[in-house]
């Protein structure tokens, strides 16, 4: 029987696509719990709620259900409950369930909403975060008395009755961490580390002052809490998180580490004497890799167990298609003897393992494929976890570690989708720069391509610019390769993934080497494949990648449309107005830009507008705080100016992350813009594509 032939993927196919996230496997590892996260439509929302499925395999079954999101499952210690957040009641909250059925109950009230929940040991309480000022200190509930917050009306971002006066009064500001993208201008209130008891009750604040705390990990005897946090005096003008430890009753906290750049995800070893940690020493500033730590839960001098392993522990690989992402911290064996992390290594990340006293990193789990999520069993001898690869969005795995068997899918969320539309695999290329440095990359095939023609090619760019591609799947180029384009996307020097020296050979040479990376794909692509078009090339990309495509188009008219998305065009005015431009710009520029402007401008596209002659669409949120959209505005300003082409596309109450998890609606708008971009001034030839 011939098969049916397969539709093209259209921009609103991505309505029907579902995302798996924060798979928890059960301490026994008979059983996974995972977030299920689907577009409401009609809503112009998503929806998650829990699912769970036997590790063995079998259908995968929803436990939590209703019109709200559901999230950050976690299994009890005896695998009888769990504790996961909902917005069921308004804000988010903690709420227990027993995992044989029955109703949900409400265990938290946090007047500000609360977060990450952590079981203790005993399974008697529950360790979460929840933001805290000096008004709401001494109590959570969202009733009761002490919760009156003086002055948050006042200040945007608070807890505001009053949104008149809350935009109405002026807000003071003294710290340089003062607005945050996602959230807008800051409040006073700080994450602080709650503890309730699973019975009731009224939750007890562990930390409070006027710094961050994160990362709540038990000792195994349950009497302390450690956790990340930068109780520095100047907190606000570096990145010095240091590892505390806490009574979970309550009282002083003490510093273990005395680090030199930031560290997190602390876990105790068994036996409680060890932390291990996640962080660096800024030896890089923030282009240096993140290494596996322990030191004495007592305090002492710190081990660095992967300084010999030229990757960055917890690094992943990009995508479009990820919801609420989260590869997982170090895990110590249940022996004490290794400790097991993920890390991405070029194109694909898994999980490795280091003996506790150091030594060599050995692969566990590998493959073509980019983690999303993962967790343990109590004894270390089953994995669940979430994974993608350059044709599927994460679907949910199981694997018992160390096994001969090949790792276990229990999930197949988008078949329905993905077996009626044509999808193009992407191919892996390698090739020289043009100092002789090899360069990872991939060509994705227009779909419906016919020998002897030819075909226009779009080039991506992506962001950090530490971040990297790799076996991921990316809707956007599937959308471009199902129009009838090639999607060349490659990792240039300064991508994650490849050691430290390829990493940071790009700090303080933006626009240098790793533009000429860039075209030396793009040159490598026009010579290896007959099939591609040289007079119909695009190009596009966002944040740095939009940075990238505002630098190609100033220094180059080989691309005939182009589409920056929440980019920098100007450095001088990012450093004081993002909302991380001064650490972010210190980092990659090192020294103030007003004692070198002309540095700072040479390496600003905004001096190379009076070269650009592709047609350029800009794209940008208006709610961006991490590329505000003055860069936008500056950049359609001058172009305009000049009678260039330009057209400028602001997105309403969206932020830098408009592409992984703005509304449905606008971000199926996103792919209309940029696909109608090319189509307009790139376009295909239909009479060169077997539509059949």
């Amino acid at each position: 029987m011939t098969e049916p032939a397969k539709r093209r993927l259209t921009c609103e196919d991505f309505y029907a696509l579902k995302f798996t996230s924060d798979v928890q496997i059960s301490p026994d590892g008979n059983r996974i719990a995972y977030v299920l996260s689907v577009v409401a439509k009609e809503a112009d929302d998503y929806r998650s709620h829990i699912w769970m499925v036997d590790s063995a395999g079998g259908r995968p079954r929803e436990f939590t259900s209703g019109p709200k999101k559901d999230s950050s499952p976690r299994w009890s210690p005896d695998g009888k409950t769990l504790a996961f957040i909902s917005d069921r009641s308004g804000k988010n909250q903690i709420f227990l369930i027993d995992v044989d059925g029955g109703e949900a109950r409400q265990l938290t009230k946090a007047k500000n909403g609360a977060s990450n929940p952590v079981w203790s040991p005993d399974g008697k309480s529950v360790a979460f975060i929840a933001r805290t000022g000096p008004e709401d200190e001494g109590q959570t509930e969202e009733t009761g008395s002490g919760g009156g917050a003086k002055g948050a009306e006042a200040i945007p971002g608070g807890a505001a009755k009053d949104e008149e006066k809350k935009f109405r009064d002026p807000l003071v500001v003294t710290r340089l961490k003062y607005k945050a993208n996602g959230r807008g201008l800051l409040d006073y209130r700080k994450s602080h580390i709650w503890v309730i008891g699973v019975d009731g009750g009224p939750a007890r604040q562990v930390t409070d002052g006027e710094y961050g705390d994160t990362d709540p990990a038990w000792s195994p005897d349950g009497k302390f809490i450690a956790f990340a946090s930068n109780r520095t005096e100047d907190w606000d003008l570096n990145n010095l998180n240091d590892i505390w430890v806490v009574p979970a009753e309550g009282g002083e906290a003490r510093k273990v580490t005395n680090t030199l750049g930031p560290c997190g995800e602390p876990v105790w070893s068994p036996d409680g004497t060890t932390i291990a940690y996640v962080g660096h020493q800024n030896e890089y500033r923030g282009s240096t890799y993140s290494h596996l730590y322990t030191i004495p839960a007592a305090g002492g001098e710190a081990c660095n167990l992967t300084a010999s392993f030229d990757q960055a522990v917890g690094s992943g690989i990009g995508s479009d298609m990820r919801s609420g992402a989260h590869n997982g911290g170090p895990v110590w064996s249940a022996d004490g003897t290794e400790i097991y992390f993920p890390a991405a290594v070029g194109s694909t990340s898994g999980v490795y393992k280091v003996a506790a006293v150091g030594g060599a990193v050995e692969p566990v789990l590998q493959g073509a494929f980019s983690l999303v999520a993962l967790s343990y069993d109590a004894v270390r001898r089953h994995v669940g976890y979430a994974a993608t690869d350059h044709l599927t969005p994460a679907d949910v795995w199981s694997w018992e570690l160390g096994a001969e068997s090949a790792p276990r899918r229990l999930t197949k969320v988008n078949d329905g989708l993905l077996s009626a539309v044509a999808l193009s695999a992407p191919e892996t290329i390698h090739y020289k720069s043009v100092d002789g440095l090899e360069i990872e990359g991939w060509l994705v095939r227009p779909v419906g391509m016919q020998a002897g023609k030819k075909y226009p090619m779009v080039l991506e760019v992506h962001g950090g610019p530490h971040s990297a591609f790799g076996h991921a799947f990316f809707m956007e180029f599937q959308i471009l390769a199902s129009l009838g384009y090639a999607v060349l996307y490659t990792n240039p020097r300064g991508s994650g993934n490849y050691g430290q020296d390829f990493t940071r050979s790009v700090v303080g040479d933006w626009g240098g080497m790793d533009y000429q990376d860039l075209m030396a794909g793009v040159d490598y692509a026009l010579a290896t494949y007959d099939f591609l078009d040289a007079g119909r090339l695009g190009v596009t990309g966002g944040s740095y990648g939009g940075f990238m495509t505002n630098w190609i188009v100033g220094h180059t008219d080989r691309f005939i449309a182009a589409v920056t998305q929440r980019s920098v065009v100007d450095r001088l005015s990012f450093y004081g107005t993002s909302d991380i431009g001064a650490l972010f710009g210190d980092h990659h520029f090192p020294g103030n830009p007003w004692d070198d402007t002309e540095k700072v401008l040479d390496r600003s596209p905004l001096q190379y507008v009076k070269n650009v002659v592709t047609p350029l669409l800009i794209i940008h949120s208006e709610q961006d705080i991490r590329c505000p959209i003055g860069q936008a505005e500056e950049l359609f300003t001058a172009l305009r100016r000049q009678k260039k082409v330009v057209e400028f596309v602001r997105f309403p109450a969206e932020n830098h992350e408009l592409s992984r998890s703005g509304k449905p609606s606008r971000r199926v708008e996103r792919y209309r813009r940029i696909t109608g971009w090319f189509l307009k001034y790139n376009p295909p030839k239909e009479e060169d594509y077997d539509r059949t």
